[in-house]
């Protein structure tokens, strides 16, 4: 991140050309005042000048500069960071004049070249645009944890529905699964590692949920909720678009969610990667869609009045089947990245439930950037910063 700094400014009002140095002017005075708030401001926010005219001064006077944009209502200069590979300097040259003198000053600003700080010093974390804070989908994870939002310390369980899950290096071992029993499939690999990708292990990428324990089970096969509470795996995720309830071979998976959510388990579940509306028909689920890194909507994300809200599922870059990293994208990714917000949650707060859950993710969602069809996507995008804030307050933790 490159930040903007201020050299020493000195706030003076001007009743005559000789009170601050700096300047240049004709021979009557133009009483005029320039202030800057910030000593310094980060890379994509702004630099602003505030200036006023002394009460006396004819109404006439008006206000240019070199850089920026000029606010006549709230008499301001409005000045946009930038981002420099080396440190370099700026000057911002504001002009009063009332058609006949004049005063000029300038303000020299340094332009630092620094680099955004990572929380986690993986060597791939720069490559994983849901760790970049600057990117509007991005959850605002590394802020929270920065900003100790997280109870990183705590351990926690959570869990995946997926059908198989290879060795990695970058990844835990599954601490269990139901049932036993294992197919080679690439998808846990994918989802997990956003969930659980070691930390700070000196390889590859980061997941986003510290101290957790991963358990993997197969939600079509009836048992696993009793499985998830018998190990307090308290927060599932099912990156799958066919969770469907009404399913004839499915009548009973209904009964299994709401066993598993009564007993406090939080279940997120991805809407599907068809561009068409979501056929998924199960309650008491977060039902999660997609929106592309800059917040707008994927083209792949199924949609719907039932969804919840959407997260970031554009390409990441995640440990894969083959001991290595690929990139992927879909609804599978979004939800996961709502789960571990969840997760985020269960740390601080055991006693979450899924009534409060879906109620905070909504009620802290970031909102869309452009303007979508009512209801097709959700409350907004996923930010678990605020919705670790919200907690915070609906727990009285504040």
């Amino acid at each position: 991140m490159k930040y903007l700094s201020l050299a020493p400014l000195t706030i003076c009002s001007l009743f005559l050309v000789t009170a601050c140095g700096g300047g240049s002017s004709d021979s009557s005075p133009v009483a005029f005042s320039l202030n800057a708030e910030a000593n310094s401001v980060g890379e994509r926010e702004t630099f602003i000048i505030d200036y006023q005219f002394d009460q006396l001064v004819d109404a006439n006077v008006t206000i240019t500069a070199d850089k920026g944009t000029i606010d006549t209502v709230n008499k301001q200069i409005i000045w946009s960071a930038y981002e420099v590979d080396n440190d370099t300097f700026e000057t911002i040259t504001v002009t009063a004049n009332n058609g006949t003198d004049s005063y000029s000053q300038t303000f020299h600003l340094s332009v630092i070249d620094t680099d955004y700080v990572f929380y986690f010093t993986d060597p791939d974390v720069p490559n994983q645009d849901f760790w970049d804070d600057r990117n509007y989908a991005a959850p605002r994870v590394n802020s929270a944890y920065i900003d100790g939002l997280i109870a990183e310390e705590t351990p926690i369980n959570i869990a995946m529905s997926e059908i198989g899950y290879f060795p990695h290096p970058d990844l835990p071992e599954l601490a269990g699964t139901y049932p036993a029993q294992d197919v080679e499939h690439f998808h846990g690999n994918l989802v997990g590692s956003l969930m659980v990708a070691l930390q700070n292990n000196g390889e590859g990428v980061a997941g986003l949920v510290s101290n957790a324990q991963l358990y993997r089970i197969d939600y079509t096969q009836p048992g696993w909720a009793q499985y998830l509470i018998d190990q307090n795996a308290m927060v599932l995720n099912i990156s799958y678009g066919g969770v469907q309830c009404s399913r004839n071979d499915r009548l009973w998976l209904q009964d299994e969610i709401d066993t598993y959510v009564n007993a406090g388990g939080i279940i997120t579940v991805s809407t599907g990667n068809d561009a068409s509306a979501t056929f998924q028909g199960c309650q008491n689920i977060i039902l999660v869609a997609s929106v592309d890194i800059d917040g707008s909507p994927s083209g792949f994300s199924n949609y719907g009045n039932s969804v919840d809200i959407s997260g970031f599922g554009g390409n990441q870059l995640l440990a894969d089947e083959n001991q290595s990293y690929r990139y992927a994208h879909g609804t599978s990714y979004s939800t996961p990245s709502v789960a571990s917000a969840v997760a985020f949650g269960k740390q601080k707060y055991p006693q979450l439930t899924h009534e409060v859950a879906e109620l905070g993710l909504t009620q802290s969602a970031k909102p869309f950037p452009v303007k979508l069809p009512a209801g097709g996507f959700g409350a907004g995008i996923l930010d678990a910063y605020a919705f670790i804030e919200w907690l915070d307050l609906y727990y009285g933790n504040d």
